[in-house]
């Protein structure tokens, strides 16, 4: 601020480097802009030009501490803000540095008071962080400590990734998510992950456009406070009903997310995966169970419930060529493998609950699986494979 002339300073980050340009606003109102400039050395001289004597940083960005720093260094200034002071104390701590209240009474010009108050308004800026800021008797002064494990790059990384492989948000949740994961970090940090994920998000397709966050919560809300749920489903055929219904869990299968729950009826026992993005209007009833919905924990439960297809828990037997049990161990953690009379086959019995999920991955498999047992899965399986073979060789017009 010169004048009542107002100097903002913008800048653009880009994946490939920053555009830096000067805004001129007058008390009357006028706007004027500055050249665009291509590096921090160019923004500089460009400050420089305009004699500026005073700053406020609107954004707190770590990437600009000590570039704003060494510049206000050059403007040759005696006293800093309320925000300067705080920007700096935090960069020092940030950086390692001890802070020590005497020397910063005499270096801010300020009292003991005054830089006490500015230690209590950054921890409360870190408040939600995993990091504090904490008086050290060895060092005479007060340093930047970090709590336990917390969330990096690195964690990010392996979590945008398998989100963005699912494709199960519309692309407004999933840029919502990924900006809100991204701005956790740096800056610089930041610039290096958006331009990552950039063309990730732009080829983005998703299997469905509804809304899920907030249905999800909803779910995760009743099964944790047992209440029940109410809400309107729609079939494959479109039909439309309403269900109120005990909630057991939520899973996430061939990219869609699942609520596992039991209607709400003295003849209903059985639980039924229902897909998320069908359900409408869904609702927390002020009514609540204590009784649990199965005798399985929830994790042997997902494990059993093979391709979200629900049923009686039984026990399928199945000869299995050598080269195919990696898919087994991969879609059966459970399954129990024993020799068989050849050595190209072994045997392999999975629990699951129903049939048609199994049946449906057996398929699959072409003639590298064969079922034993039960002979009624047996049965269904071979007469699939007759109308497959009446479908492709004796009735076929291709």
């Amino acid at each position: 601020m010169k004048n009542d002339v107002l100097y903002t300073l913008f800048v653009n980050s880009l994946s490939n480097g920053s555009d830096y340009w000067i805004e001129c606003k007058d008390h009357a109102g006028n706007v004027e802009h500055s050249q665009v400039v291509h590096s921090w050395q160019e923004a500089v001289t460009l400050l420089e030009y305009h004699n500026w004597t005073a700053y406020e940083m609107v954004e707190m960005e770590n990437l600009y501490f000590d570039l704003i720093l060494e510049a206000k260094r050059k403007r040759g200034f005696r006293s800093a803000s309320s925000q300067q002071r705080f920007l700096e104390i935090l960069r020092r701590l940030q950086n390692n540095e001890v802070i020590n209240v005497d020397n910063a009474v005499l270096e801010f010009n300020k009292g003991r008071h005054q830089i006490h108050r500015d230690i209590n308004a950054i921890r409360e800026y870190l408040e939600y962080s995993n990091k504090t800021v904490d008086y050290s008797k060895s060092k005479n002064g007060y340093v930047l400590n970090t709590k336990g494990d917390y969330f990096t790059v690195d964690d990010a990384l392996i979590v945008l990734l398998l989100l963005y492989g699912t494709r199960a948000l519309n692309k407004k949740e999933l840029k919502s998510f990924t900006d809100k994961m991204i701005n956790l970090f740096s800056r610089p940090k930041q610039i290096k992950m958006k331009d990552f994920f950039q063309s990730y998000l732009f080829h983005y397709k998703p299997v469905q456009d509804h809304d899920l966050l907030e249905l999800l919560y909803t779910c995760f809300q009743a099964i944790s406070q047992k209440q029940l749920l109410t809400f309107t489903y729609i079939n494959n055929q479109g039909v439309k009903k309403e269900h109120e219904v005990i909630p057991f869990t939520i899973t996430y299968h061939d990219r869609k997310f699942y609520l596992h729950a039991r209607i709400n009826r003295e003849d209903r026992t059985q639980l039924i995966p229902w897909q998320i993005d069908r359900m409408e209007n869904c609702t927390l009833l002020k009514k609540s169970f204590s009784k649990p919905l199965s005798e399985m924990e929830v994790g042997e439960y997902i494990q059993k419930s093979f391709n979200m297809y629900h049923g009686d828990l039984a026990t399928v037997k199945m000869k299995v060529k050598q080269s195919n049990v990696s898919f087994l161990k991969r879609n059966f953690p459970d399954v129990k493998i024993t020799p068989s009379d050849h050595e190209e086959w072994v045997m392999a019995d999975v629990e699951v609950l129903g049939f048609m999920g199994i049946k449906l991955w057996i398929l699959q498999q072409g003639p590298y699986v064969e079922v034993v047992e039960p002979v009624e899965l047996r049965e269904e399986v071979k007469q699939l494979i007759q109308e497959m073979y009446h479908m492709y060789f004796e009735h076929s017009n291709v």
